[in-house]
């Protein structure tokens, strides 16, 4: 039987609901819109006073992720916008645009509802310049606002969700997915998009010698690394099932390295401190090479005088997962291309490495902690203190 969270995470609201908020999310791949979405409704309720309706085009999805919402969180499909009053706060997540019917009962509510449109995650300068920026209707003359997370207090900041479990819990809760775990084995949780990226990285695993326990979420990446690696002596996996988001935020807890994918699980696994690449959404543009070099620039600015030499090397492993052209210490030899990086399996060695030193993921942790504002509170405060002059 998996064990239920802890008491940190059921908490009903703090006060009676005061405030009602739609919360709109379409899924659009891979779930992490969704992921995304559901933390903000359940922190908003929890711990702002809020009530909301998160309206989704895959209830199901929400309904596996959180099989038992809070008091106060409840899911629509999309479709029923078209008959739903706006209420007193609106956030569009990620784009997702709202249906014409609901669209034209907010402009006939007087005075307009607070109405927020929550972007991506991202280091990049223009967060800090656009946060808080408002957008005109060019028809309709609604008013809107963005809120951008970031990592910094001129941001809308990320995410500060409680542990659903602690470390103990995590690790008992990883056991009864159907797989001994070794106590001497390094555990390493990979949720990664298949891509060329990760070739260096599953080289790098065959050849290691040392005793590691894979924990593997449903997907490609995670199938090719199984078949890879499934019977030899020193490797031991759990496969993990679709589970609700309490119980996958334990496996990736559990752990003592990881390979994330998209900033639901980044976050997670930053805040637990671990040492973890994070692979962000490849896009045909390159835009999600910009967006790493800004995530580590920042990292970089907050642990700049600790272990040069550790983060380096973490670089090269960020840099290499996102197929960032690097000429640094960890590059292949005399690369010339991002291919010689992305294939160079010794970024990795640190990794795999149960000695290595990664002080510098529990400082950023910590800084993250201290300075960038919870986004929660960031939502609540901007739509029950909205005004726009």
């Amino acid at each position: 039987m998996i064990l239920k969270p802890s008491a940190a995470f059921t908490l009903q609201p703090a006060a009676q609901a005061t405030f009602t908020v739609d919360l709109f999310c379409r899924v659009i791949d891979n779930f992490g819109d969704a992921g995304v979405c559901l933390r903000l409704a359940r922190a908003l309720v929890l711990h702002q006073a809020c009530s909301v309706r998160l309206f989704c085009d895959d209830v199901p999805l929400l309904a596996r992720l959180e099989p038992c919402p809070p008091a106060g969180l409840c899911f629509l499909d999309w479709q029923a916008q078209q008959h739903a009053a706006p209420v007193r706060g609106v956030v569009c997540g990620f784009g997702c645009t709202l249906e014409p019917e609901y669209l034209a009962h907010l402009v006939a509510m007087q005075p307009q509802p607070a109405y927020l449109h929550l972007e991506y995650l991202s280091a990049e300068p223009w967060v800090e310049s656009t946060h808080g920026l408002v957008s005109v209707h060019p028809r309709l003359l609604t008013r809107q606002r963005f809120c951008n997370p970031g990592f910094n207090v001129r941001t809308g900041g990320v995410l500060h969700e409680p542990a659903a479990f602690d470390d103990d819990q995590a690790l008992a809760t990883l056991r009864q997915w159907g797989s001994a775990v070794p106590e001497q084995a390094l555990r390493v949780f990979v949720f990664a998009y298949p891509t060329d990226s990760f070739d260096g990285f599953l080289a790098a695993a065959q050849h290691t010698t040392q005793a590691i326990h894979w924990v593997l979420p449903q997907g490609a990446a995670g199938q090719q690394l199984w078949h890879a690696l499934h019977g030899r002596a020193q490797h031991s996996f759990t496969r993990l099932p679709f589970v609700a988001q309490a119980q996958f935020d334990a496996a990736l807890r559990s752990c003592q390295r990881a390979w994330v994918r998209g900033e639901d699980s980044a976050m997670c696994a930053l805040f637990a401190g671990l040492p973890m690449v994070w692979q962000l959404y490849p896009q045909d543009d390159g835009a999600h090479t910009v967006k790493t070099r800004a995530y580590v620039d920042a990292a970089q600015r907050a642990v700049a005088d600790h272990e040069a030499q550790a983060f380096e090397r973490w670089r090269g492993a960020m840099y290499a997962a996102n197929g960032v052209a690097w000429s640094g210490a960890c590059a292949a030899p005399n690369a010339d291309s991002n291919a010689d990086n992305n294939a160079d399996s010794s970024v990795w060695t640190d990794f795999f490495d149960p000695s290595a030193v990664h002080v510098h993921a529990k400082l950023w942790a910590q800084h993250c902690a201290a300075h960038s504002p919870d986004l929660a509170l960031t939502v609540a405060t901007g739509l029950k203190n909205w005004k726009i002059n």
